[in-house]
């Protein structure tokens, strides 16, 4: 997806909006519906990311699997971070920043809820 390409509202903004209030698996659903569709590498590859992400938020916060969650985190920003920074129409550069933070936290065993980041449009 090029920088400063959006995708289709319905995928881009049902997925934000579950994502912020927290139902990170429903986000997860949300995207992984336009990733099987997608046909464009760039776009793929930041779904696979918010996928990733929002798995594991759900693996930590839900299912309290911190090692699973911490592998998932990783995964994904890995792959945000060869996304542009506008990348979907979102701000994507505070957004990696923050889950660098969590999986940190993660680690140590200390995220909280209220450090979940969320997605916000550029």
């Amino acid at each position: 997806l090029a920088s400063g390409s959006a995708w289709p509202r319905s995928s881009a903004e049902l997925g934000r909006e579950r994502f912020d209030r927290g139902e990170h698996f429903a986000a997860h659903e949300v995207w992984e519906a336009r990733w099987r569709v997608s046909e464009d590498g760039d776009e793929r590859r930041l779904l696979q990311g918010l996928i990733q992400v929002a798995a594991g938020y759900y693996k930590w916060l839900v299912q309290r699997r911190p090692a699973s969650a911490a592998r998932l985190l990783a995964r994904g920003l890995e792959k945000l971070e060869a996304c542009a920074a506008d990348a979907g129409g979102l701000e994507l550069e505070g957004f990696r920043g923050a889950v660098r933070a969590s999986v940190a936290a993660v680690e140590q065993g200390a995220l909280r809820p209220a450090q979940v980041p969320r997605l916000t449009q550029r």
